[in-house]
């Protein structure tokens, strides 16, 4: 598969170019307490030119059957319903030679409640 890359995409974005679009999948929910459910992700990137990638993620519970696993299938067919969660931010690689500005220390653990500092 190829792909031609957008011409205001910039540079710090070439390996993470082939995520730039919409993304559709099927997977299983499973919580405790809460009944195992077929879902629906949807995924877009963008880009506006600059050194991120805006994403977007949203997760419904799915109302047509879970596809197999085990066989190809076409995601355009998925039905979602109700929407479980929504989820939204920006991806933006460290530039070459530069460490990513996340943390400069482990954290910090907290105490648990009830217990004396």
């Amino acid at each position: 598969m190829s792909f031609e890359l957008p011409d205001d995409l910039s540079p710090d974005l070439y390996p993470l170019a082939w995520l730039v679009g919409r993304w559709r999948g099927a997977g299983v929910m499973a919580y405790p307490g809460i009944d195992e459910r077929g879902i629906v992700v949807d995924v877009e990137l963008t880009h506006d030119g600059g050194p991120y990638l805006a994403y977007s993620s949203t997760i419904s519970l799915l109302e047509s059957a879970l596809p197999d696993r085990e066989q190809s299938f076409d995601p355009a067919e998925l039905v979602p319903g109700a929407v479980w969660s929504r989820e939204s931010g920006f991806w933006r690689p460290a530039s070459e030679g530069r460490r990513c500005p996340c943390r400069e220390r482990p954290p910090t653990p907290l105490p648990r409640a009830g217990s004396r500092s």
